[in-house]
């Protein structure tokens, strides 16, 4: 009789478990779903910072785009041919 605690132990434990299996299963379906949570929210700031990345880099692209035009509006206020062909001015200008 002295070998039967053990396996007295096995067969309590066992019988707990099964006795609460629904709980047990609901809490490892808890931890699953707070670490895919956490997984989630990884990817989400990954893609959030290469979001914002590239819209700052759509403002830098207009605004040296804006920056260009008010440079050639006022080289064309002045009279300037540059105003209308920009820095690649053609070889031979149109004669009017």
């Amino acid at each position: 009789m002295r070998g039967c605690g053990g396996f007295a132990f096995l067969i309590l434990v066992v019988f707990t478990i099964a006795k609460n299996a629904v709980w047990i299963g609901l809490a490892i379906a808890i931890v699953a779903a707070l670490a895919l949570a956490w997984k989630c929210t990884d990817w989400l700031d990954r893609l959030l910072e290469r979001r914002e990345a590239r819209r700052a880099s759509a403002r830098f692209r207009r605004a040296e785009i804006a920056r260009r035009a008010d440079e050639q509006n006022q080289l064309y206020l002045a009279g300037d041919d540059r105003g209308i062909y920009g820095d690649y001015r053609p070889e031979v200008y149109p004669t009017g």
